[in-house]
């Protein structure tokens, strides 16, 4: 066969697929028809006459239409329209149909799974009823609607819409419009009146994939009823169901909290506070702290650790790092008798920071299980004495009010939606499962502060990013962490005997604070001197009063710095200024308090580190073929 008779075949083969080949034609809606017609309480009948070209590639079984239901207002809270479907039919019979909850809407699938069609062209048409859709302002009413929707992957070569209004004289409608793809002010359409109720849109220009037609018809008010005052609260329950269901439940959560907290949570009343010259009973600076702040703290530790250099029992060394920005604490134990025996408890806590023969321990990660070690140790110990009896944390009713908050967001999780649509299972694992971590711990280590606070940590991702943007349900979410938060710390309530200490503990820490000493000169204190300043220092630290007690001796410090160069002889560092020696317990406080928090956790376990367009309105969605 010659290269002629090959060229002439291949040319005929070509025009036979050209002509007869229906699988190269375009799948693509030939015309669509939309008849609105707005009754007089504010109800709306649609009905969609879609004539599309199938040719077995998208469009196998049929179509599908998209019809949003569910929009947010400017507050971001959510707004759902009423949705009927009425009927679907293929060339005027009766079709199978089935539908199912997409992203923010219904999907409405034309066709049934079994039946596939042939190639050719199919009209489909699509009846609903719905309403909502209507804008009521103050000057006139409105019609605001997205005819196709802008969500078909198929072009659409003609679209037009009727508008029938119930009585509205038409000299007194206007018209607006917006073609092409979301947010397009383009305007390829015309529009006309058709007989006494009825307004025509038709598109000028075929539609492409993602275009669509949006048309606006405004009327004088008085032909359209507006919702009833009844009627917008039944909407605005409808709405906010999930929202006003978690806004009962946090009343009845705060209800429950403040009957605890009448019951068990407030303190006894003060005594009559008087100052005191000497430590009350006995107590060492760490079980002052414990006691006043009704649990423990890395300050309490420091206090602790600085009271056992100012019994020559360790000395403390700081070294600055980083151009002096962090500075690395080293604890060298002494060897010598100390000046003040030693505690119990202090003996306890001593074997732990320097347990065999070891003399010297560094404040740093390498060492974390031997400072935690020490720590856990002190908290032990204070818990053991102290914990009960002087105050009560009262954490066993917490568990019903964390048990209530699980149940508020289980509650916002099953009858919300999520911006995927549904209900949001995923939202329901991400919030309840912290939340029950968070009372397990309560029970099983009376960590609950911790794990509230990781809970809640999530809670907030979870709730924000995962579930919605609502501004009611997050203010919702900010008062939920604020109830469990604060009621905490009110529901540690003090005991009887808890409160004569604290008593006697605020006595002498009101001794440790008074600057102004003619307040105190007819009470006899103690006379000024170097040796008083430090001994009284750890307990200052642990009452928060460092700095006062500081500025108490800075005469007295600064004259033995200068005439005797003084300096505390427990410690080696820059924090010891001579010029500024009230300067000395504020940062040696606070900078060993951060890096024993820092030491004491083990490597890895925390990070460093108005106007329209087209698609806008009512109606919209789109379709595609299945």
């Amino acid at each position: 066969m010659n290269l002629s008779k090959i060229l002439a075949v291949s040319v005929s083969i070509l025009a036979v697929l050209l002509t007869t080949g229906p699988s190269l034609a375009a799948e693509e809606i030939l015309v669509w028809q939309s008849a609105v017609v707005v009754q007089s309480d504010g109800q709306m009948t649609v009905s969609e006459t879609i004539r599309v070209r199938a040719e077995g590639r998208q469009i196998k079984r049929g179509i599908y239409r998209d019809f949003p239901t569910t929009y947010r207002d400017r507050l971001g809270n959510k707004v759902k329209v009423g949705f009927d479907l009425v009927s679907v039919k293929r060339d005027g019979r009766p079709e199978s149909f089935h539908t199912e909850k997409v992203e923010n809407g219904i999907r409405i699938y034309a066709g049934h799974k079994d039946v596939i069609l042939k190639p050719g062209i199919y009209t489909y048409t699509i009846t609903y009823k719905t309403n909502r859709q209507l804008g009521f302002f103050e000057e006139h009413d409105e019609l605001y609607w997205n005819v196709t929707g802008n969500g078909w992957v198929f072009p659409i070569r003609r679209a037009s819409v009727s508008v029938a209004l119930p009585g509205v004289p038409m000299d007194q409608v206007r018209t607006d419009g917006f073609t092409g793809p979301q947010g397009s002010r383009e305007r390829s359409f015309r529009s006309r009146v058709e007989g006494r109720e009825q307004v025509v849109f038709e598109t000028t220009r075929p539609l492409g994939p993602h275009e669509g037609l949006t048309i606006v018809v405004g009327w004088p008010k008085g032909f359209v009823s507006e919702p009833t005052l009844a009627e917008r609260a039944r909407f605005l329950l409808s709405d906010m169901a999930a929202t006003l269901a978690g806004l009962g439940g946090l009343v009845l959560l705060l209800l429950y909290y403040l009957w605890v907290w009448m019951r068990v949570g407030r303190d006894p009343e003060k005594g009559t506070i008087i100052p005191l010259f000497d430590p009350p009973d006995g107590l060492s600076p760490a079980a002052m702290r414990y006691i006043r702040e009704m649990g423990f703290d890395n300050r309490a530790f420091a206090s602790a650790v600085i009271n056992l250099a100012v019994k020559d029992y360790i000395s403390i060394e700081d070294t600055k790092r980083a151009l002096g920005l962090v500075t690395s604490y080293i604890f060298h134990r002494t060897g010598n008798e100390p000046k003040i025996p030693l505690s119990k408890g202090e003996q306890k806590l001593a074997l732990k920071l320097f347990p065999g023969d070891q003399k010297t321990l560094k404040l740093e990660k390498a060492n974390h299980t031997r400072i935690s070690g020490a720590i856990n140790t002190l908290k032990k110990l204070l818990k053991d004495e102290y914990s009960k009896t002087t105050f009560l944390n009262n954490s066993r009713y917490m568990t019903v009010g964390v048990m209530i908050s699980v149940a508020i967001l289980i509650l916002w999780a099953l009858t919300g939606e999520t911006r995927s649509g549904g209900p949001p299972l995923f939202f329901v694992i991400l919030w309840s499962v912290p939340w029950a971590i968070a009372t397990l711990s309560l029970w099983a280590t009376r960590k609950f502060f911790m794990a509230v606070i990781f809970s809640l940590a999530l809670t907030v991702v979870g709730g924000v990013f995962a579930a919605t943007t609502s501004l009611v349900f997050i203010v919702s979410l900010i008062l939920l962490i604020a109830i469990n938060v604060l009621f905490y710390i009110l529901l540690k309530a003090p005991t009887n005997l808890g409160r004569r200490i604290m008593d006697r503990i605020e006595g002498f820490r009101m001794y440790l604070s008074i600057a102004e000493e003619h307040r105190l000169e007819k009470l006899h204190p103690p006379e000024k001197t170097p040796e008083l300043f430090e001994k009284y220092l750890p307990y200052a630290l642990a009452l928060d009063v460092d700095q006062e007690w500081s500025e108490k001796f800075a005469t007295v410090l600064k004259q033995a710095a200068q005439s005797q160069g003084y300096s505390p002889a427990w410690y080696h560092g820059d924090s010891w200024d001579h010029a500024r020696p009230a300067m000395f317990a504020s940062a040696l406080g606070s900078s060993l308090s951060s890096a024993i928090s820092s030491s004491s956790t083990a490597p890895g376990s925390s990070s460093g580190f108005g106007g329209g367009s087209s698609g806008g309105g009512g109606g919209g969605g789109g379709g595609g073929g299945w």
